[in-house]
């Protein structure tokens, strides 16, 4: 009796360390399981961040060339201006001292 006693506490006692064990292991996969979950979620977040920096970049880039070609078209359109005012200028000159030769002339 005592024998079988002792067997059906060794049993019992193999089925509890099997069955702490099996806990266990099901925590630890639950642990790595929300590690895992939580590392990517981490990257994506990552990524995330990184997208809308390099976005954020590329449109300040685009406004810089933008305000860049506005400078230059300014300054081309200031330029245009002065040598209309001037080639205007001259030909004003020139017609006066043509009307002046030809008053000079009669």
């Amino acid at each position: 009796w005592s024998e079988k006693a002792a067997e059906d506490e060794r049993r019992a006692a193999r089925e509890q360390e099997l069955l702490l064990q099996k806990v266990q292991n099901e925590e630890k996969a639950r642990v790595q399981a929300i590690t895992s979950e939580k590392e990517k979620i981490k990257k994506c977040l990552a990524q995330q961040i990184a997208d809308k920096e390099r976005r954020r970049m590329e449109e300040k880039h685009e406004w810089m060339s933008l305000r860049e070609h506005i400078a230059n078209d300014v300054k081309k359109a200031e330029v245009q201006e002065k040598d209309r005012l001037c080639a205007k200028r001259r030909r004003e000159v020139e017609n006066k001292k043509a009307i002046q030769e030809q008053i000079r002339a009669k």
